[in-house]
């Protein structure tokens, strides 16, 4: 029997898939847990038709980031943070104060989960953090000066 995959089963296919299942499987476990449905021509044209539409977002998503990388390709932005007289600052930048400094002084919005942070900055000075949007990564210059 013929029937496409409405959730992950684990050992068996994931959702989206069209599959081959024994009557029984089908019947007593599949269609009664909501796992699946019969593979009707109807199905099967409207599951092509959720694809093509799931690809196409993609696609847009995928331009969207595109364009977001290269506009953040090596820019630079200003954060100010009150530091002791060494340079050492009282609070670490977050992702959340980086995403803010982009959005003002470069007008881009992009996510904190975008923001990729390798170390805590705590410093005055120059530092580098990497942007990254799906597949793409850029690094985002950002310099810290002491507002104290």
């Amino acid at each position: 029997m013929q029937i496409i995959l409405l959730k992950d089963v684990k050992g068996f296919g994931k959702k989206g898939e069209i599959k081959t299942a024994t009557n029984g499987f089908a019947m007593n476990f599949l269609f009664k847990q909501g796992l699946a449905i019969s593979a009707t021509s109807n199905a099967v044209s409207n599951l092509k038709s959720i694809k093509a539409k799931v690809a196409e977002v993609n696609n847009k998503k995928q331009e969207q980031a595109e364009k977001l990388i290269k506009a953040l390709n090596n820019k630079a932005v200003e954060i100010e943070a009150k530091a002791s007289e060494k340079g050492t600052l009282f609070k670490a930048v977050s992702a959340k104060e980086i995403v803010e400094a982009v959005k003002t002084q470069l007008k881009i919005q992009i996510s904190e989960n975008s923001v990729k942070l390798t170390e805590p900055l705590k410093d005055v000075g120059a530092h580098t953090v990497t942007i990254e949007l799906l597949n793409y990564k850029t690094n985002l210059n950002i310099n810290i000066k002491s507002n104290a």
